[in-house]
């Protein structure tokens, strides 16, 4: 009598390997940050606070690759910033302009939500992410651009962390993306506002961008520009050129950075830094400044700002830091550390000061 399952054995075999096989040609991983510090911060009155993110922007992300041969990849990316010192999530933005704000509080998946495909040519993403200028604050900026040390020229930008309604991230947006293992790496971003075309402000919201950076040896040049439209303020433009250079166990940044509105505000800004990472120990530090100019030409706000940390890898995944920032104002400014004090806690020319001790961990 024919063992049944000695001859099913072989086709049963092979079916499950090809479903592994199948299985393994795609990945979903799910992986986020988390960041809460102490925090003291001074200018006219003080705050202290159990904050998130004062060195890196806590996030819930999951992303996946499948292989879908000859070459062709399908990628993915949903991630969402949240607070979770309080547990809510951060705001978003639905079409890049004032219409579209979606307050903190739910978890939505403001900070990336797109899919794409890839080829040796490169890559395309259809959704919401970071914009070209944006990513030149991340790649140049010892503080990636983010947190309490982020570059004063980032946080005085009309176009990034000021007034504009969509600042980092665009969403609608179409991307293509150079081959990034290659020594001319590159993205280019169109981003659509979605207002009917009979609406007076029928081109709001549309946002124009490309960066192009440049690998030589240790050295790293980059040049990004954008233009976003916004009937109120006229055309917001803004150009950033980054440069960085790793010298054995040290990187030195350098940047500059340029955005004017159709009202006739400018804002100049530079930043010079660096980080120095020895074993377990890390340093970054960041000197940067914005001065801001309106229409007639006259200060409207002059900034320095000079953050300095020490972190130290508990292991691969988690970390402590002592972070201390400082930021000086003349001309009527009022900058301070970035999210660390309100509007009502500091006056024009008022310097301001803020101190963190943190905990981060990976996953």
């Amino acid at each position: 009598m024919t063992n049944p399952m000695k001859k099913n054995g072989l086709p049963l075999a092979a079916l499950l390997c090809t479903a592994g096989a199948a299985q393994a040609q795609s990945n979903v991983a799910i992986y986020g940050i988390l960041d809460a510090s102490f925090s003291h911060a001074k200018a006219v009155y003080s705050k202290t606070a159990l904050r998130s993110g004062d060195l890196l922007a806590p996030r819930l992300g999951f992303r996946g690759t499948e292989d879908l041969g000859s070459g062709l990849k399908a990628h993915f990316a949903l991630e969402a910033g949240l607070a979770h010192d309080t547990g809510t999530g951060s705001a978003g933005n639905t079409n890049n302009q004032a219409s579209g704000a979606m307050a903190a509080g739910p978890l939505v998946f403001n900070r990336q939500s797109w899919v794409g495909l890839e080829n040796s040519w490169g890559e395309l993403r259809l959704g919401r992410n970071f914009n070209p200028t944006y990513r030149q604050y991340i790649v140049y900026d010892p503080f990636m651009g983010g947190g309490v040390g982020a570059s004063q020229a980032a946080q005085s930008s009309l176009a990034t962390y000021g007034y504009s309604p969509a600042g980092l991230r665009h969403s609608n947006a179409i991307e293509y993306w150079l081959p990034s293992k290659r020594a001319l790496t590159g993205q280019f971003m169109y981003a659509l506002g979605e207002n009917p075309s009979n609406a007076a402000n029928a081109s709001d919201g549309k946002y124009l961008a490309g960066r192009l950076a440049y690998q030589m040896g240790d050295a790293n040049v980059g040049f990004a520009a954008g233009k976003m439209r916004n009937a109120a303020k006229g055309d917001i433009d803004e150009y950033v050129l980054g440069g960085r250079y790793t010298l054995g166990d040290a990187v030195l940044m350098g940047m500059y950075t340029r955005s004017s509105d159709g009202l006739g505000n400018k804002q100049d800004g530079w930043l010079l830094g660096g980080t120095l990472r020895q074993q377990a120990m890390e340093y970054r530090l960041a000197l940067s400044t914005s001065k801001l100019k309106n229409a007639s030409g006259a200060s409207a706000g002059t900034t320095h700002k000079l953050a300095a940390i020490a972190r130290y890898h508990l292991s691969k995944r988690s970390s402590v830091y002592l972070m201390g920032v400082l930021t000086r104002n003349s001309d009527g400014a009022s900058m301070v550390p970035l999210g660390t004090l309100g509007a009502s806690e500091t006056a024009p020319n008022q310097s301001a000061r803020a101190i963190s001790v943190g905990l981060t961990h990976t996953f």
